[in-house]
């Protein structure tokens, strides 16, 4: 029995562990380009340690944003759900390799790749 409990402790650290370096992981700035259609997300901590995003669509060729929505996320078993501030709750299934975070919406797996700035330093 105690075999057992010690067991179901690990498993408990193991998958907090695993779930609060997830939310780190997806820290950043992420995009994708698709039909002259440009969708960033930013995901980040706010003041108050609750995980925040942002996210924006812009229309390439006229160069123009045409939405932008705030809210928080959370990450469980390989969903995240997105609650923005209007009260809409969307949950998508996402994986994340390196610097690809793909969602799977309306059933079509969507890659945003992470934005990074060139080094300038050299």
């Amino acid at each position: 029995m105690k075999k057992c409990g010690l067991l179901f402790l690990l498993y408990i650290l193991l998958a907090l562990i695993s779930c609060s370096s997830s939310v780190k992981d997806l820290y950043g700035t992420w995009y994708v380009d698709a039909d002259n259609v440009r969708n960033i997300i930013q995901f980040y901590e706010t003041d108050n340690a609750k995980n925040a995003f942002i996210w924006a669509v812009y229309d390439i060729a006229a160069d123009e944003r045409t939405s932008v929505d705030t809210g928080t996320y959370e990450l469980r078993n390989k969903t995240i759900t997105f609650t923005y501030t209007s009260g809409i709750v969307v949950t998508l299934d996402y994986t994340k390799n390196d610097d690809m975070l793909t969602f799977v919406m309306d059933g079509a797996a969507v890659e945003f790749q992470l934005f990074e700035l060139p080094d300038t330093t050299a």
